[in-house]
């Protein structure tokens, strides 16, 4: 789902909204009856029916055999798999059987592959290769033994004691790709894993763009998660290192109080929200949570970039001296 929020003059806010359909669960892959189906279209059949991450019978893709799913979307399923050339275990994200005729899509793609390739930084998922192998098209990733912060925060929120740790690194994540002027514009619980060291891995630029390039998609509008979703990318289309700070702010602010800085019945009420609420301090929420924290937090998730930090290093800094 895509948002966009638009002030007009008199204080008049317009708000527009664009649903986007994600595809959980069940799914029926089909193949081309004149022609035997790819090694995905066999991996996908054997998933069709499941709603968890499964075994798989040996599948071989090119030098890749596929071990087991690990999850599905619209978009794209993703493998743990291992390399038979030097059995290394990796993941690989497939385009799923409808996107991969779109040329469009193709090209989105590669580009992220493009955009992640250099990046390499212990609290980023490294991004290997894109490859195309006769009908499939899929990318190779840094395979990582953990859990999804998301999950993690299914229960309530964390441990005071595991939130410093935890968000240095994801700072230093992301604040490695902002020098390299790279802004991911999708950052959420659902786009960070923990490893089983504890520590955190930021993946899926699939909506990065680099510094100076276009500020909306050649759809007309800005993408993200409307929860997560700074004022400017809600109102203007602007995507930049502030907007990814904004979106850690929202969760940093989950990690300590287990819910999001607003909560609204529908997206237009949640985008209003964001573009003229106070988000409430986290300590009404949590008491114990320290004053320096929620004073990060709250300036992270202030209104307007420049009442933000300057940059990420900062809020490093800052969580280290109080932790």
């Amino acid at each position: 789902m895509v948002v966009s929020v638009s002030v007009m003059g008199a204080g008049v806010v317009v708000v527009t909204i664009w649903v986007v359909r994600r595809v959980r669960g069940r799914k029926r892959v089909q193949a081309n009856s004149d022609a035997p189906p790819s090694a995905i279209t066999k991996a996908e059949q054997q998933a069709a029916a499941a709603t968890n991450i499964m075994p798989l019978e040996p599948i071989l893709l090119g030098p890749y055999e596929l071990k087991r799913m690990l999850g599905r979307g619209a978009m794209a399923t993703v493998y743990q798999a291992r390399d038979t050339r030097d059995d290394r275990i990796l993941a690989i994200k497939v385009v799923s059987q409808e996107h991969r005729q779109n040329r469009d899509f193709r090209r989105r793609f590669q580009r992220e592959v493009e955009l992640s390739q250099p990046l390499r930084h212990p609290n980023l998922v490294a991004v290997y290769e894109a490859v195309k192998l006769e009908e499939d098209l899929f990318m190779t990733m840094e395979w990582v033994d953990g859990v999804m912060l998301e999950d993690l925060l299914a229960n309530g929120p964390l441990p005071l004691e595991s939130f410093p740790a935890l968000a240095v690194q994801m700072l230093a994540g992301l604040h490695f790709a902002h020098k390299r002027h790279l802004f991911h514009r999708d950052i959420k619980p659902a786009n960070i894993m923990v490893n089983q060291a504890g520590e955190a891995k930021i993946l899926d630029f699939g909506l990065a763009i680099e510094e100076g390039q276009a500020r909306f998609t050649n759809m007309g509008f800005s993408m993200g998660t409307p929860s997560h979703m700074a004022p400017e990318m809600l109102t203007k289309g602007i995507s930049n290192a502030h907007t990814d700070q904004y979106a850690l702010g929202v969760t940093f602010y989950q990690m300590l109080t287990g819910r999001c800085p607003f909560q609204a019945s529908n997206p237009m009420e949640l985008g209003l929200m964001h573009v003229q609420a106070t988000p409430p301090p986290p300590i009404t929420l949590r008491s114990e949570i320290p004053i320096t924290w929620q004073q990060i937090i709250l300036k992270m998730l202030a209104k307007t970039p420049d009442q933000r930090y300057n940059d990420l290093a900062q809020i490093q800094t800052l969580i280290t001296q109080s932790s």
